[in-house]
């Protein structure tokens, strides 16, 4: 680096520049986030997510980073970050990392070893935050993730072989079976989640804006072409996978509120998923409603393409009221189908 040129001011040639006015929300707990801040001027206020409201707030300012754990591993953000002045940022996500990395490795060096030492804090003060805070009132520890890696993303292509082919049996055309691995070429612009339970990878969910590129046959399958928002609005579900053993569970409820979260805060006007006729009642009890005429799935069977209006259902399937709305309709839907014998 130049010896009259800061760090910082090398990371705002590669990083956009953004202003924040006070009382803006820069980080909102309980969501995931796919870039990170610096505060070059200007300060906030970090409220942790703690039961019972007892976890002490931190002062941000200038120098200091925001998001950058969540950013780096995937997790969803533990606090409420809200400017308490005007604020200037640099912002920096996965393509500008990346620019930093082949172009200038002295400068992505500097910025991870001085991630480190924050985070090294944060991590310290999070063991007390995330022990009182859970989603639901459900004893065992689920945490969602953004895959921030090759190997967490490698774990959910591997739950999806694992349970599409060798638990269910069904042949997929995207199976690898020597590395027992199913991905196809939708990964390359999706976002994927994984639930974990101490440590293991039980659920997984991908999340793909038709903004980010072609979805290829889905486009006309789910009905989206139709949309007036597509392609820049319409966001799609796809290779949603539970563990035999944590099916029923709030897991894919956890899954499913995380998705939509983002879509709400990317500004995504509709989603769209495919169900299996089973969970027809369940999806549109969520307000989901049939966009196109049924199909065979290569990996699902018989399957329905569905669409949510995000801004009409959107706040009801999110956080934590959300979480225990959909799964209050949930086991709804279950206790009818076993009425009905199903």
């Amino acid at each position: 680096m130049s010896a009259d040129r800061s760090p910082l001011q090398d990371l705002s040639r590669f990083g956009a520049q953004v202003t924040f006015g006070q009382g803006d929300i820069l980080r909102q707990s309980g969501m995931h986030y796919r870039d990170m801040y610096i505060v070059l001027d200007g300060t906030a206020n970090a409220k942790p997510d703690v039961a019972g409201g007892e976890g002490q707030d931190r002062q941000i300012s200038a120098n200091d980073p925001i998001g950058e754990i969540c950013f780096l591993q995937g997790t969803a953000a533990n606090a409420t970050v809200t400017a308490t002045t005007d604020l200037q940022a640099i912002r920096i996500d996965d393509r500008q990392m990346a620019t930093i990395s082949e172009q200038r490795p002295d400068l992505a060096a500097w910025l991870l070893q001085t991630l480190a030492a924050t985070a090294a804090e944060r991590l310290s003060q999070n063991l007390s935050v995330l022990e009182g805070t859970q989603l639901i009132e459900d004893p065992s520890a689920i945490e969602i993730l953004l895959c921030r890696t090759e190997d967490l993303l490698q774990q959910a292509k591997r739950l999806r072989y694992e349970v599409y082919c060798e638990e269910l049996g069904r042949k997929s055309p995207n199976a690898d079976h020597r590395n027992r691995v199913i991905s196809d070429a939708l990964d390359r612009t999706g976002v994927c989640f994984v639930a974990q339970k101490a440590g293991e990878t039980i659920a997984t969910l991908r999340v793909n804006y038709a903004g980010d590129g072609p979805l290829n046959e889905l486009e006309p399958i789910y009905g989206m072409t139709r949309s007036p928002f597509f392609p820049d609005l319409c966001g799609i579900c796809t290779k949603f996978i539970v563990d035999r053993s944590n099916r029923g569970g709030p897991t894919a409820m956890m899954l499913i509120a995380q998705a939509v979260q983002m879509g709400m805060r990317d500004e995504m006007k509709e989603c769209y998923i495919d169900c299996i006729p089973d969970l027809l009642d369940y999806y549109t009890a969520l307000g989901f409603e049939q966009s196109a005429p049924e199909f065979l799935h290569p990996e699902n069977g018989l399957s329905i393409p569905m669409r949510l209006n995000l801004e009409q259902h959107g706040a009801q399937m999110s956080g934590r009221e959300g979480l225990r709305h959909m799964v209050r309709l949930f086991l709804k839907s279950r206790a009818k189908q076993r009425k009905q014998g199903k």
